[in-house]
């Protein structure tokens, strides 16, 4: 089932509830199977989901017969939020959303990846691979790293080079003497 904003949700059998990006990256998990006790968001055998547009999910456990609601935190509504502005174009307005991400909730790896990709779009390469390293993205941090080496070889070629045709010149100026 697909949310607003591109996401896409998925649910096990055993109760379990995921929701992904559009990119593929976990977003939550949450849910559960209900073992000796029954209790709201937990599930004997999830069959369905769904989503209205204000982000409710239903869930349906066809063994109990019940359909179970669950209506979207203030912290996933940001996180939609940010991820809508991201997929606009607003990059530092998706920024903004997820540093209050991550001052609501400390070191999350959801929030460092956003600010990541928003600083990665605005070209700041070394702020997005520090943030990229903290939320273990290694495809992010390797692509921050590869853009930051192109940027030095671009600012230093005319030097090396230079460097390159005086160690070239002193050692043929060696051998002529020997």
């Amino acid at each position: 089932t697909r949310v607003s904003e591109g996401q896409v949700l998925a649910v096990t059998e055993t109760g379990l509830i995921y929701e992904y990006s559009n990119d593929g990256d976990l977003l939550f998990s949450f849910g559960g199977r209900a073992i000796s006790s029954e209790r709201n968001g937990l599930f004997t055998v999830a069959s369905g989901i769904a989503v209205d547009g204000q982000g409710c999910i239903y869930v349906l456990d066809k063994e109990q017969g019940i359909l179970h609601f669950f209506y979207p935190t203030a912290f996933a509504l940001k996180t939609h939020q940010a991820i809508l502005l991201y997929n606009q174009g607003k990059y530092h307005e998706s920024l903004s959303v997820c540093q209050d991400l991550l001052r609501q909730s400390g070191n999350s790896r959801l929030a460092h990846n956003g600010i990541a990709k928003c600083y990665t779009q605005m070209q700041e390469y070394e702020l997005a691979a520090e943030h990229f390293r903290i939320a273990e993205n290694r495809k992010g941090y390797s692509d921050c790293f590869w853009e930051l080496r192109n940027q030095w070889l671009g600012r230093n070629i005319p030097y090396l080079g230079a460097a390159a045709i005086l160690v070239f010149i002193v050692l043929s100026l060696l051998q002529r003497k020997q």
